[in-house]
């Protein structure tokens, strides 16, 4: 064989490399893709509490309260791993479950509750700030191994102000009461006063 023919050779040898490498810088992208996409949360929380609304609890005070929402957008249930990271020395997380909380599939309002506790020496208008870390965690089915998605905080902010606290369930109470007794006598009274139209025989 010639030069010019090893030359060719040599050229379509090259370009079948070039074939072969582009193919497998595609295929691994490909799956670097596939991957992110696996690790990618399907898993929200919505906030009512943020810097322009702070959670409101006054001195010697303590308030059982809903911090946030989750939302499970995703096809299935997912599991998470919640840990208080700052503001244990007024806030304690009181929903079961922390290292396995689930959140359905679909689900677009699953309550997380904290109980807030400030102390009664505590100055009016001072803050304190609550940071929740959360990790959506995934268990492999054939060997019993645990992997974690990337971990998640959230804050809310806590001012320490007096609140109104409303007996909201002694009022509903009393009000149910009044209205059966105000039936109660509606009843005596017709009842009485239907006896005394009836004619005696």
């Amino acid at each position: 064989m010639g030069k010019h023919g090893q030359l060719i050779v040599h050229l379509f040898k090259n370009k079948m490399v070039n074939k072969k490498r582009r193919a497998i810088e595609f295929l691994s992208i490909i799956v670097l893709t596939i991957m992110l996409c696996s690790l990618v949360s399907a898993v929200a929380i919505s906030l009512p509490y943020h810097n322009l609304n702070y959670l409101k609890v006054g001195p010697g005070q303590t308030k059982n309260v809903v911090v946030g929402n989750f939302q499970n957008t995703g096809d299935k249930d997912a599991i998470l791993d919640i840990v208080l990271i700052e503001g244990s020395e007024i806030a304690e997380l009181t929903d079961s479950n922390l290292n396995s909380f689930t959140v359905p599939s679909g689900a677009l309002n699953v309550p997380f509750h904290v109980k807030v506790s400030i102390p009664e020496d505590a100055v009016e208008g001072s803050e304190y700030k609550i940071t929740i870390q959360y990790k959506e965690i995934t268990v492999l089915e054939s060997t019993g191994m645990i992997t974690m998605v990337e971990s998640k905080t959230i804050s809310i902010p806590v001012l320490v102000e007096k609140t109104e606290e409303e007996p909201i369930g002694i009022s509903v109470t009393w009000i149910i009461v009044g209205i059966l007794v105000i039936i109660i006598l509606i009843v005596i009274i017709k009842f009485v006063l239907k006896s005394k139209e009836t004619p005696a025989k």
